[in-house]
């Protein structure tokens, strides 16, 4: 039960984490497309 738990924090915080590096990229990419 425990690690299951923990399975399914370490999956949100990396999805979380996933999301904001693709944010990041999207946001450079629509900057450069702005210059």
């Amino acid at each position: 039960m425990l690690n299951a738990l923990h399975n399914f924090v370490v999956q949100k915080i990396t999805g979380s984490f996933q999301f904001s590096i693709a944010l990041a990229i999207e946001k450079g990419n629509t900057y450069e497309c702005l210059q």
